[in-house]
């Protein structure tokens, strides 16, 4: 036979079980605060920045405006635009940023901001560079340009994109400077190659 159990113990039972789990979730009543509380947020993020693209010869040049809240920013790069973004150099706390690019490695790329402080970041919407593109080609001409020079006779551009020779077959010596000053020993037919990169 079961023993009778009466409704008044039951009762105190189940009240036994609350003052339990009361305690236990009060980390045994002993009323001490965490020594390591979470940090209350105070601040609010910085306001979205907006982000400019122009460019210089092999060179993206980045500008943008003073985010309301940031402290500093970060320019992030997705260089092809399948690899995803990543910070380019360090920290910012300058508005403007001028990137080198080999531009063959850069026909899918795009770019954002990120304006940041201690909260966290924002986001600029991001910028896609292959429509214009174009625009960082420059204008490569030789430096001592004469008629009959044939700057540009022979052209060759490294695996990496980012060194160009450029050849003249039998340039004047009569230049300025003369291609004699240039290459010691040269002559009415000598060659020239200029190298930018």
């Amino acid at each position: 036979m079961y023993p009778m159990i009466s409704l008044r113990n039951t009762l105190n039972l189940m009240s036994l079980f609350l003052i339990a789990g009361l305690l236990a979730a009060c980390s045994g009543g002993g009323g001490s605060s965490n020594p390591n509380p979470p940090p209350v947020n105070t601040g609010s993020l910085p306001a979205q920045p907006t982000l400019a693209l122009g460019y210089g010869t092999n060179q993206f040049n980045f500008t943008w405006g003073t985010a309301s809240g940031a402290t500093h920013y970060q320019l992030l790069e997705n260089p092809d635009g399948l690899s995803g973004y990543t910070q380019i150099g360090a920290d910012l706390t300058t508005t403007s940023y001028g990137h080198t690019i080999s531009l063959p490695q850069r026909i899918n790329a795009s770019y954002l901001l990120k304006a940041c402080n201690s909260e966290g970041c924002t986001s600029s919407t991001e910028i896609f560079v292959s429509a214009s593109a174009v625009a960082a080609i420059g204008y490569i001409k030789a430096s001592n340009t004469e008629a009959g020079d044939t700057f540009g006779y022979a052209v060759a551009l490294s695996s990496d994109g980012t060194t160009l020779a450029i050849g003249a077959a039998g340039p004047n010596p009569g230049s300025n400077p003369p291609i004699d000053n240039l290459l010691p020993g040269a002559g009415e037919n000598s060659n020239a190659t200029s190298v930018v990169s």
